[in-house]
């Protein structure tokens, strides 16, 4: 009884409390985690999907499609998926460097606005910040563990056609702030 109120509990957090489950859905849900392997999605409901990643269950919505590529300018939210990024313009002394994954401060001195946001695709790749060579974003994702689910759903914030930041992992290290900058922009991804 513990297993499925637990299933219960995460299904309604996920897609709020009108869900009733049946015992056929228990049991295949049961057999699905059990047999399955990394990677496997089991669909619940039209807006349920489970994945197993390693050891772990990610229960999430299946959302709408969002367009491919989204155009940002400074000071305007844009909503990518789940996420909503803001770009600002800051001075040299507003500055604040901090542990917080969504927040970066960047060197805009190249940047050409409008900006982009767009899911990756393979082939992408960028220079990740502390590295000297490039990277595959498919290769990066795979380093950090980040589920397949997932991997579409991290905008990439584009500045013509060179990524700039990984939203919420890594920014360029083409972008990084330098004694020479001098237009600082704080990026900020929120959900």
């Amino acid at each position: 009884m513990k297993k499925r109120q637990l299933l219960e509990y995460c299904i309604s957090y996920v897609c709020g409390l009108n869900s009733a489950l049946g015992k056929e859905q228990i049991s295949e849900f049961d057999l699905f985690v059990k047999k399955s392997q990394t990677g496997s999605i089991f669909i619940f409901m039209d807006s349920l999907e489970i994945l197993k990643n390693r050891k772990e269950l990610i229960f999430y919505k299946s959302i709408e499609q969002s367009p491919k590529v989204k155009e940002i300018e400074e000071d305007i939210s844009v909503q990518f998926y789940d996420r909503k990024v803001l770009i600002k313009q800051i001075s040299k002394e507003d500055l604040e460097y901090n542990l917080n994954p969504n927040i970066e401060f960047i060197s805009g001195d190249n940047f050409k606005f409008p900006l982009k946001l767009k899911s990756w695709d393979k082939g992408d790749f960028f220079y990740p910040l502390g590295g000297s060579a490039k990277q595959k974003v498919s290769d990066f994702f795979v380093n950090n563990k980040i589920a397949n689910n997932l991997k579409n759903k991290i905008p990439l914030l584009m500045n013509n056609e060179e990524i700039v930041w990984v939203t919420g992992y890594r920014i360029s290290d083409k972008y990084k702030i330098t004694k020479e900058t001098k237009k600082y922009y704080r990026i900020e991804v929120t959900r």
